[in-house]
């Protein structure tokens, strides 16, 4: 199940037992607009440990409905684009490889000898 503002709330109001839900309520919309500001302002919001937003611009293109096929002109926009940190993909992926890692996707198997071999299967 997916994590809510409103979950968002409950776990800071747990947490610091002096507030009010209405205290933590303002203090996660605060954060959040604070967030909302830098994306706009800057385009970009890096989270150390969590990941980086960044806005990108897509440009217009012609695109096709899919019910009744008739083609259509989508107008440029701009869009959020997450990149999760090394830390975070560390936390998705205990003990295995990752993309964002570097990982070995290559089938490419080290030899002893230091020379490089190609496992079979490998495309």
């Amino acid at each position: 199940m997916a994590r809510t503002k409103a979950d968002l709330v409950q776990a800071v109001y747990a947490k610091h037992g002096g507030l009010s839900y209405e205290e933590a309520k303002k203090i996660v919309d605060f954060v959040i607009n604070k967030m909302k500001e830098s994306l706009e302002k800057e385009g970009r919001l890096l989270l150390s440990g969590f990941g980086a937003f960044e806005v990108v611009q897509r440009k217009a293109r012609k695109g096709r409905n899919p019910r009744t096929g008739v083609e259509i002109h989508l107008t440029n926009y701009r869009a959020l684009s997450f990149h999760p940190s090394k830390m975070l993909m560390e936390t998705l992926n205990p003990g295995g490889p990752s993309r964002a890692l570097g990982s070995n996707d290559a089938g490419i198997k080290k030899k002893s000898e230091g020379g490089v071999k190609r496992e079979e299967g490998a495309s």
